[in-house]
């Protein structure tokens, strides 16, 4: 009888040990990944990670990812606006088409009324318009000379008529000439006159880039030879920045490639 209460008690504390042992483990092995369990949340950073590139890739898809947080909401976010796919989940992959010089993504991770975001700058790679040119002149004619010419140009003088150096009611114009070169001929000793150039940049299958910039000046009677921008009978007036679609002139647009006329508002090279 003894030794079976004996046999007893040690097997039950036998079975006492492993249950301790037991609940040491599952004490000492908290998920340490991030969870959402009745709107509470667990294991979150104060700023989720936002993993991928810098630099939006011109020839296939950029993936971006985040923390993956079970039972959380994951909500993705890129501005300006680009087409992505993977809403609602820890990794997104973006597609082009591309046409500004940057782009932020974010994203947001809610579980309850915790919410913690984050966010990173982005550039299309490969692709930068630049617009600026160089002019000579001889006898009556002016040359406009790009310093890149592996893109698309548009360029349009205008005969300033009021004086605005800008394109106006009742002025007149020549143009568009596409090359990287421009002739214009048949100018008029003390007329002013406005150069716009567009400069339009196509990078592998998403990437573009777009700049311009325009010029006025007074075109001079050959005796005066005045020496302005590197052109004899050139005095160069101003210099002007186009930042927003609306200054582009109506009758210029009718010209310019559709991918230009997707972007209705505020474009800007930064």
């Amino acid at each position: 009888m003894k030794k079976s209460l004996l046999t007893i008690i040690s097997s039950l504390v036998l079975l006492l040990s492993a249950f301790a042992q037991k609940g040491q483990e599952w004490v000492t092995q908290v998920p340490q990944d991030c969870f959402c369990c009745n709107d509470k949340i667990y294991n979150l950073p104060v700023k989720p990670p936002i993993t991928g590139s810098n630099i939006l890739s011109c020839d296939s898809a950029t993936k971006f990812t985040t923390l993956n947080c079970p039972g959380a909401t994951i909500t993705w976010s890129v501005s300006p606006s680009v087409p992505f796919t993977g809403q609602g989940t820890s990794t997104i992959t973006i597609t082009g088409p591309y046409y500004y010089s940057s782009y932020t993504i974010t994203v947001q991770i809610k579980c309850g009324n915790k919410v913690v975001t984050n966010q990173v700058i982005v550039k299309p790679g490969g692709c930068q318009a630049n617009p600026a040119f160089s002019m000579s002149s001889n006898g009556s004619s002016a040359t406009f000379s790009s310093i890149i010419t592996n893109c698309t140009h548009y360029w349009y003088l205008v005969k300033d008529n009021d004086g605005s150096c800008s394109y106006t009611s009742g002025d007149t114009y020549v143009g568009p000439i596409t090359t990287a070169t421009a002739n214009f001929s048949s100018l008029i000793n003390s007329q002013q006159y406005t150069v716009y150039h567009f400069v339009y940049c196509k990078c592998g299958k998403y990437c573009s880039s777009w700049a311009w910039q325009v010029m006025c000046f007074k075109w001079l009677p050959a005796q005066q030879m005045k020496i302005a921008n590197g052109a004899k009978g050139v005095e160069k007036l101003k210099e002007l920045e186009i930042r927003d679609f609306k200054e582009i002139p109506q009758e210029f647009k009718k010209d310019l490639p559709k991918e230009l006329l997707k972007v209705v508002d505020n474009i800007k090279e930064n």
